[in-house]
């Protein structure tokens, strides 16, 4: 018998756990704030060689992300906050 065929199940429920711990939560935040910042550099700089609406759209992707980010953060730290669904530790 190999060692991943003697694996319980109370194995793999360990390995199940939460993904997010305080460390990646922290990463996960300083990446959305890059990302907002990166799209106003982005637009910006863009804006001295084409027009405003394609510097929009060349920056609205990365907003979006770090938008979406911050929004999925900001629930899931309410999650953990109420208790409802702790950030491990």
């Amino acid at each position: 018998m190999t060692d991943e065929a003697a694996t319980t199940d109370a194995d793999i429920s360990d390995r199940t756990g939460s993904w997010l711990t305080p460390s990646r939560f922290v990463w996960l935040a300083l990446i959305a704030v890059a990302l907002i910042v990166v799209s106003f550099v982005i637009r910006g700089l863009s804006r001295l060689v084409v027009g405003y609406d394609v510097a929009m759209g060349l920056s609205a992707p990365f907003l979006l992300a770090g938008g979406l980010l911050v929004v999925g953060l900001t629930l899931r730290g309410l999650l953990d906050l109420l208790g409802i669904a702790p950030i491990d530790g």
